[in-house]
């Protein structure tokens, strides 16, 4: 693959030609992101002969040259008015979308790929928040101006898609090649705070160091995150956990700036809170959340989850902790926080709450974070004689549900794996932490076996069965087969033993002789 960074010929950087690039899609890419790049290079083509000029843009050059496949296609267009374009670009695909007549941006798709083909526009802020613009397509604007709008450097790169020549008038490639995040435009970035968090995504996703002269101005802007919507911050958060490898690199340079004291207050103390070094050599929670929330990530690719799936578990393992500031205490010249996951749950809720995250995930990693410590307790328990039974593994299943044995097993491995490097591990404190490890292997197995490592379990007796003794259907039959499960998970009564104990009350009594025989 050609690029600035092994082109032989210094003078004009570029990307691939598109022959090669189309042998690089062939080789590495999927069939839509070949189709795609063809019409990109149609668009292309289209605009050429009538006189404009089409580039690939922004993100996509920056991809291209980091050699990564984009997942979309974004084009500009310079010398078209937004009629012709329409009139240009429409016969070029089966369907194709126009995001507002002021935007002047032709939306197509081809298989799971989209393209987006737009003209420069002219953009003067009116108002609070990212609908705070008037916007008015401006097909004859420079391109310094065109892409002097643009939020980082890295991003204000323009490229022939046909030849692969960059055009770069802001220094992104130096700055891509240097690992630096450095603003384009001063006078501009503050107009969107979104900015602020994209900086954060990008630091984690390319390995980015903010340059000196832009940390002030990231930190102007900061303020203003309170004109975002819940849903454009909460997709800021979504690439951020869900593109990049080591997501604390951008969860660090946000406690640096001080985002997260402005917008998430849940994360803002945990700097400050210490953990007691036997347990937690590393450092305080927030060392350990940033470990932790890393370690989910690659935990989630490991186990090649979807990224909903991926998204309960990270989003668990930066939650797991929350608790800690209000119950960190020294006792006994140890630093202790007993109930802290318990206390964690509504502090993730408030943080899910405030990112508007779906109600499934919010539900699932609210048990997950009060829960976080239960495999390693149980496990405890197990070891120092206390016997660990079915049904504590059944109830443990239906306590988290909607989340599931297996999801907490993996936050369980995520904060283990946030926790060290322990250099004495013959002191008894430290001896402890195999715990988590042993725990989970052990708690996965059981509750295989139980069938429950993925959904809560399954009733002992079912309505038909309770119909046949003659039950109706309503709420004494839901009362009875809730008792029937606690039978079960207490007493360990099978359930054939359940519905001849039914058959031989009355049913009249029957809530009352299903307690009786609970509480025996």
């Amino acid at each position: 693959m050609r690029n600035e960074f092994n082109n032989t010929d210094e003078s004009k950087p570029s990307l691939p030609s598109a022959e090669e690039y189309r042998a690089l899609l062939q080789e590495k890419g999927s069939e839509s992101h070949l189709e795609a790049y063809n019409k990109v290079l149609e668009v292309h083509q289209v605009i050429q002969n009538a006189g404009g000029e089409a580039y690939l843009v922004g993100g996509t050059v920056r991809d291209m040259i980091s050699g990564v496949i984009p997942k979309d296609f974004d084009i500009e267009v310079y010398g078209i008015d937004p009629a012709k374009l329409d009139e240009l670009i429409s016969p070029l695909f089966d369907k194709i979308a126009l995001v507002g007549k002021s935007f002047g941006i032709l939306k197509a798709r081809t298989g799971d790929v989209e393209i987006d083909v737009a003209l420069p526009r002219i953009e003067t802020k009116t108002g609070e928040g990212h609908k705070g613009f008037e916007t008015e397509p401006a097909p004859n604007l420079s391109k310094v101006e065109a892409t002097n709008r643009r939020d980082f450097t890295i991003n204000s790169m323009l490229a022939n898609p046909e030849t692969g020549e960059i055009i770069d008038l802001h220094n992104g490639l130096e700055d891509l090649k240097n690992k630096t995040l450095r603003v384009t435009n001063p006078a501009k970035f503050g107009e969107d705070p979104l900015r602020v968090l994209r900086a954060l995504q990008f630091i984690s996703r390319f390995d980015l160091k903010i340059d000196p002269s832009s940390v002030g101005i990231i930190k102007q802007t900061i303020p203003s995150l309170s004109e975002l919507s819940a849903e454009r911050i909460r997709d800021e958060w979504e690439k951020l956990l869900l593109k990049s490898k080591y997501p604390s690199k951008g969860l660090d340079a946000g406690m640096e700036l001080g985002v997260f004291a402005n917008l998430h207050p849940e994360l803002a103390s945990l700097p400050n809170t210490p953990q007691e070094p036997a347990w937690h050599p590393e450092g305080d929670v927030w060392i350990h959340t940033l470990k932790s929330v890393d370690s989910a990530v690659q935990i989630a690719r490991r186990e090649k989850l979807s990224e909903s799936d991926a998204m309960v578990v990270i989003l668990a393992a930066l939650c797991h902790d929350f608790g800690k500031p209000s119950t960190t205490e020294e006792k006994d010249s140890k630093i202790i926080s007993y109930g802290h996951d318990q206390a964690g749950e509504q502090l993730a809720l408030d943080f899910l709450n405030s990112l508007r995250v779906d109600n499934l995930t919010k539900a699932k990693v609210a048990k997950l974070v009060a829960n976080h410590m239960t495999p390693s307790r149980l496990y405890h328990m197990e070891n120092k004689g206390g016997k660990v039974g079915d049904g504590a593994i059944r109830r443990l299943a239906a306590k988290i549900a909607p989340a599931t044995i297996e999801e907490l097993i993996l936050v369980s491995e995520s904060d283990k794996a946030g926790r060290g490097p322990f250099m004495d591990p013959n002191s008894p404190e430290q001896a402890l932490m195999r715990y988590p490890s042993e725990a989970t292997e052990w708690l996965l197995k059981r509750a295989r076996e139980l069938n429950v490592e993925q959904k809560k379990p399954d009733n002992l007796i079912g309505g038909n069965e309770l119909m046949a003794l003659g039950f109706e259907p309503g709420a004494l039959m839901g009362e009875i087969i809730k008792l029937a499960n606690e039978l079960r998970d207490e007493k360990g009564m099978s359930k054939e033993e359940v519905l001849e104990f039914i058959k031989k009350n009355s049913k009249d009594n029957i809530l009352e002789d299903l307690q009786s025989k609970l509480a025996d």
